[in-house]
């Protein structure tokens, strides 16, 4: 069978890896290789008299150019190719959306985050004029795509909403000792630190795990940079007898955090379907999450029972404290969450979208 040639769009994508959207549209791309797909991916440059041409193996290229002689590819590229995937839902994936639709591209946008749709009527009337299958991550997204069409007329597409996940690269189960034999309990917060990932809230954590146990220290341990990095250095700086705060910066390759961790904290007001459960999930982290967003998918039926309400701290440290509390219970959680990785496989999803695409 002959191999199809796709089209990714992304305003960063790697090499380097800049975020969990950036590098998902990398990995989707190699999983799509085993489903006879060629991947070209545009990247835009801000230097217009630069150019990279990357040629990673027989089944990605990335093609880095200027937003005007990007615009020029996508017409050259119309010849090998009529579908395009958008993986960044800015304004410059959306003019990079109405070419090619002009171009009569089939147009496949991502929708990597919540609330992205919905905030704006002009917004949302390009997203119904100009998508052909509109990829959401997450429920909300999903709901409100489909009364969208109701609302604005669809011209030149079939807008269809899409309920899809992410894809995570599968690992083997942890095996770590818990409750640690040095009785220190590993709490890993890896996020960008703004106020969406609500970072400040560590502080109150820190109290509530103060007041619960004596027997055992808590190591809070943050791995990530951003708008809330000085000052939640600053009140880190309180004493607390039980909690220590261990601040790593940004860090590119985060899977030995997660392995010598023993939860993985998700404070999150808003999110899409976060690379770093799913990276908990492929080793059988436990993690305790925020309700937000895909929050049901990832950890199925302990998404009641292991969440929080936003702001909650006093629920998460005695989440914490039931888990010190009932080992066998922890142990129970990891095996089910790394069982559970399978649906997020590459395999998984590479041929989730192969149908997708051939739809």
């Amino acid at each position: 069978m002959k191999r199809r040639t796709i089209i990714f769009f992304d305003a960063a994508f790697p090499p380097p890896f800049i975020g969990g959207k950036e590098k998902q549209a990398y990995l989707l791309a190699f999983a799509l290789s085993n489903f006879r797909y060629n991947v070209v991916a545009l990247t835009p440059l801000r230097n217009f008299f630069s150019f990279t041409f990357l040629y990673t193996d027989q089944n990605l290229i990335r093609i880095s150019l200027p937003y005007p002689l990007l615009l020029i590819c996508l017409i050259f590229l119309r010849l090998f190719s009529n579908l395009i995937h958008i993986h960044t839902p800015s304004r410059k994936g959306l003019l990079i959306l109405i070419t090619s639709k002009l171009l009569f591209y089939t147009t496949i946008f991502k929708l990597p985050n919540m609330f992205i749709i919905g905030q704006s009527k002009i917004y949302d009337f390009i997203l119904t004029a100009f998508v052909d299958k509109l990829i959401c991550l997450e429920l909300n997204s999903y709901e409100y795509s489909i009364h969208l069409r109701s609302r604005f007329p669809s011209f030149l597409t079939s807008f269809q909403p899409i309920l899809a996940s992410n894809l995570v690269t599968q690992n083997s189960q942890i095996d770590i000792s818990f409750p640690p034999p040095d009785c220190e309990v590993k709490l890993l917060f890896l996020a960008r630190l703004v106020p969406q990932k609500n970072p400040l809230d560590l502080i109150q954590l820190a109290f509530h795990l103060n007041q619960i146990s004596s027997s055992f220290r808590f190591r809070i341990i943050v791995v990530g940079s951003g708008s809330c990095y000085s000052s939640l250095r600053e009140q880190s700086a309180l004493s607390y007898s039980n909690v220590i705060f261990d601040f790593q910066g940004f860090q590119s390759d985060v899977m030995n955090y997660l392995i010598n961790s023993h939860f993985l904290i998700s404070l999150s007001s808003k999110e899409g379907m976060s690379n770093s459960i799913l990276e908990a999930l492929s080793i059988g982290l436990p993690i305790l999450s925020t309700r937000v967003a895909s929050y049901r998918h990832l950890l199925g039926k302990y998404s009641h029972v292991c969440t929080f309400e936003c702001h909650d701290m006093k629920r998460l440290s005695s989440l914490i404290y039931y888990f010190i509390s009932h080992p066998h219970k922890y142990h129970e959680f990891s095996k089910y969450l790394h069982s559970r990785s399978c649906i997020f496989s590459p395999n998984t999803i590479g041929s989730f979208y192969s149908d997708l695409y051939s739809s």
